[in-house]
């Protein structure tokens, strides 16, 4: 028995399975923090830098191969509040919609109804534990799936 399997069953596992998640987040501590509890939960991850590195990647990709998106809301070049505007003003709306989820180390209610404004699904403070992370992904997975059907 290896360390992941042990985690994995001390830990919440993802409804969506195998769920592709993109994360900005400009601390790489922060972002290898994210990424085990999101891998260890069965989510397939992908990370960027910064927000314009998210908006480029969901820009790019084919409709819908983005599940959701992890959000930092403050970073270098253009900052999540930002990115979550460009996202949501794309053309096309399967991409524009993409569930984000913010992230910040404010927990300030008017920094969580700033990035609500902007778009954005759910507001989590850093750092989150992965049963609070994996429930706020679950949550936008459903609400996004119910939305399209």
């Amino acid at each position: 028995m290896d360390d992941r399997t042990i985690y994995r069953r001390s830990g919440k596992q993802a409804e969506h399975e195998g769920a592709r998640i993109l994360v900005a987040e400009d601390s790489p501590l922060h972002r290898a923090l994210i990424r085990i509890q999101l891998t260890m939960a069965g989510y397939v991850v992908e990370e960027v830098y910064n927000g314009i590195e998210a908006v480029s990647r969901i820009e790019n990709s084919a409709p819908g191969y983005y599940d959701a998106v992890i959000m930092d809301v403050y970073m270098p070049v253009i900052d999540g509040i930002e990115a979550t505007k460009r996202i949501r003003a794309l053309r096309d709306p399967v991409r524009a919609s993409v569930p984000i989820t913010a992230l910040s180390s404010d927990s300030a209610e008017s920094e969580k109804e700033l990035a609500l404004l902007a778009g954005m699904d759910e507001y989590l403070v850093k750092p989150p534990d992965q049963d609070v992370l994996v429930d706020a992904i679950e949550l936008i997975i459903k609400k996004h799936e119910d939305g399209r059907a």
